[in-house]
């Protein structure tokens, strides 16, 4: 078991301890936003023909190569060319052809000359200025060739991608089933979020509806099984009662409570707790195992140190059980808009926000001058800045490194294209937001 290690060094043993779940083969329609598990091929060539991209006129290069606004050159236009027409007459030196958008590329044609570039006389087209070779036309397998690698596994099947598997005549693909989620919030001074009046001591559960969000922003499955006091046996009869319906717990606070470690107990019952607790700072208390051979992930009760720890370290996990190819969180640079002054014997995250500037370079603001951050400065954040263990004293204009984390970071694994180079995920700059909240959970 590992315990209070580095940041990596427990984020490698997760992600080594987690795989992707099993591969499962549906219609088409039903796997928007899932997982590629396996390799895809186009059996045909995109487009199956060559297709006519503008309402224009199709020519042979050699009639017009000479045409130009002194000596325009005058075509006889043999028919017109109707898209989904399953076939055209063969192009005659002399003739042009008036052909429709989509329509299929006349035999003996090289290019299509625009009708808003044409004036007519009669049946006649005339040209004044010679055209490109392939102008007008999307050429037959210029898109994907036959036998193409078009996708591989591990890919993430947006809008573009199920389009382009719809193209090639995939009417079904073997995605990676989505993992079910389970929520459990601990501690005796917690109540639900829909408790009118509170009694003396008590809370109101936030973190329920935190990780219910991020797991609903992520497209995936979830209970969310209430609170549960702070009793072994209390957790033990919840989590017994539902690990069969749920690839994966995360539960929320339970860490301590006086001498009693009923969280770890819990888990040891019946299980393995692989991480207790990491060397990082907010979110050092942190635990990973499993329990009936289903992972359970246990955060922090703090519902800023419980976003912060799902952000950067469960987000990445899940990404790999929902089979992405690309999961960690990338660590960016970008410029300090701000001061820093502190002394770090650990891994640690600061709270930011982050903002593109003219120059196209980050600018990243801490939120706080302390690690101690409530919920109501935390919404407010789009990154936290990694700071490795040390003194750090830092001025506007320093590099700092961070980790994005809002929603609008665009945390979609890049598309494999034939021809093309992987390229890393994108993202982009969150708005701001501010709110009077309370977060004393613990």
């Amino acid at each position: 078991m590992l315990e209070n290690m580095p940041f990596d060094v427990v984020e490698d043993e997760i992600l080594a301890r987690v795989e992707p779940l099993e591969g499962e083969l549906m219609p088409l329609k039903w796997c928007y936003f899932r997982y590629l598990s396996e390799d895809l091929h186009s059996s045909g060539a995109l487009p199956p023909f060559s297709l006519v991209k503008v309402d224009g006129y199709a020519v042979s290069l050699k009639d017009i190569e000479n045409a130009s606004t002194e000596r325009p050159i005058a075509l006889d236009i043999l028919e017109t060319v109707s898209s989904g027409q399953h076939q055209s007459k063969k192009l005659l030196k002399g003739y042009c052809t008036f052909v429709e958008s989509g329509a299929q590329l006349p035999r003996g044609a090289d290019a299509v000359v625009e009708v808003s570039r044409i004036r007519k006389n009669g049946n006649k087209a005339i040209f004044d200025s010679p055209v490109r070779s392939g102008e007008g036309i999307i050429k037959k397998g210029s898109v994907i060739k036959p036998n193409d690698l078009v996708m591989r596994t591990g890919d993430y099947l947006t809008p573009a991608r199920v389009g382009v598997l719809s193209a090639i005549g995939h009417t079904e693909v073997k995605v990676v089933r989505p993992p079910v989620i389970g929520i459990i919030s601990t501690g005796n001074e917690l109540v639900s979020s829909d408790t009118d009046k509170l009694k003396t001591g008590q809370i109101r559960d936030a973190n329920t509806h935190i990780l219910s969000a991020k797991l609903t922003e992520m497209r995936l499955p979830h209970m969310s099984l209430g609170v549960v006091p702070d009793s072994r046996n209390a957790l033990v009869d919840v989590i017994s009662r539902v690990i069969h319906q749920v690839d994966a717990l995360i539960i929320t606070g339970g860490k301590v409570k006086g001498k009693k470690k009923f969280l770890e107990e819990t888990v040891e019952s019946s299980g393995e707790l692989v991480v207790n607790g990491v060397r990082m700072n907010p979110g050092g208390s942190f635990s990973f195992g499993f329990f009936k051979h289903k992972y359970i992930f246990a955060l922090p009760g703090t519902p800023s140190d419980a976003l912060l720890v799902f952000d950067i370290l469960i987000e990445p996990v899940i990404q790999k059980m929902m089979g992405a190819r690309y999961f960690r969180q990338p660590v960016r640079t970008g410029i300090l808009a701000g001061s820093i002054s502190l002394d770090c014997d650990r891994d640690s995250f600061l709270w930011a926000r982050f903002e593109m500037s003219d120059t196209e370079k980050f600018h990243v603001t801490p939120l706080s001058e302390s690690f101690d951050v409530n919920l109501a400065q935390a919404i407010r954040g789009s990154c936290v800045i990694r700071l490795a263990p040390g003194v750090h004293r830092m001025s506007t204009g320093d590099a700092v490194s961070f980790i994005a984390t809002s929603p609008d970071r665009l945390f979609t694994p890049p598309m494999y294209a034939p021809g093309l180079n992987d390229v890393n995920a994108s993202r982009t700059v969150s708005s701001e937001s501010s709110t009077n909240m309370a977060d004393t959970n613990e």
